[in-house]
């Protein structure tokens, strides 16, 4: 494998990580906008994350098998046409069904496109450039954590409608689907030749991978309940409930 190969691999890796992460944050970002666009309360909009958080640990899951079955240039070009439906889905539809597929597409997307960031680094890198690597993937998902909520600040005020948040977070997989068609990709499973094996300096499989999604899948945990806690303050308000102290001011 070339450099200039490697580091194209490299960059689909972090931008995997980063639409995980402006996925993640910025939905809960405009849990407010979403539940007003269908006249529901924002309590009963958390469930968002519930299909969100399931497309990306059920992706994550299968694909730690299905990666020595379905190419991964297959599948990321593959994602690529699950993110147009998906976000044509929130634009389009008007349906909380329609919603809520919308959202688990987009999770499904999302887990798959992480797995496959991770497992690039695990097979191309050893040792310290491993661990490296993976901290920056780990960077990139922080910082597209604050790059988006900043974007989606900007086109709310300008009254934007909230889907065209999606549309923005739909680039990075157009630049991770870009580098996808000019990139070769390590074959696995029985498919592979010997020549596209590399040396093997560990006993360790693509399964090493699976510990680094789970962890970030633990991390994903807690922002599910943030907009439970943002529905149950805005119906205090609502009913004239003040809470005292600095945070009701």
């Amino acid at each position: 494998m070339n450099n200039s190969n490697r580091l194209r691999l490299t960059w689909i890796s972090y931008f995997s990580y980063a639409l995980t992460g402006a996925l993640v944050i910025v939905t809960g970002m405009v849990m407010g906008n979403i539940a007003e666009y269908f006249n529901l309360p924002i309590a009963s909009m958390s469930n968002t994350f519930t299909f969100l958080n399931a497309g990306i640990l059920i992706s994550i899951f299968l694909n730690a098998w299905l990666m020595e079955i379905i190419p991964l240039k297959r599948q990321l070009v593959f994602g690529f046409i699950l993110m147009l439906i998906a976000i044509a889905g929130l634009m389009v539809g008007h349906n909380l069904m329609v919603f809520s597929i919308s959202m688990f597409i987009l999770g499904v997307v999302s887990g798959i496109t992480m797995s496959i960031g991770t497992f690039l680094v695990t097979h191309m890198y050893e040792g310290r450039q491993r661990g490296s690597r993976l901290l920056f993937t780990d960077s990139f998902f922080s910082m597209a954590g604050m790059i988006f909520p900043v974007a989606a600040a900007m086109l709310l005020a300008r009254h934007i409608e909230w889907y065209w948040v999606y549309a923005c977070i739909g680039l990075l997989y157009v630049g991770i689907f870009v580098l996808t068609l000019c990139s070769e990709f390590p074959v696995l499973g029985h498919k592979a030749t010997d020549e596209s094996k590399p040396v093997v300096k560990e006993k360790w499989g693509h399964w090493r991978a699976f510990p680094v999604d789970c962890r970030t899948v633990l991390h994903l945990g807690p922002t599910r309940f943030h907009p439970v806690g943002a529905g149950i303050r805005d119906q205090n308000l609502q009913y004239g409930y003040q809470p005292s102290g600095p945070t009701g001011q």
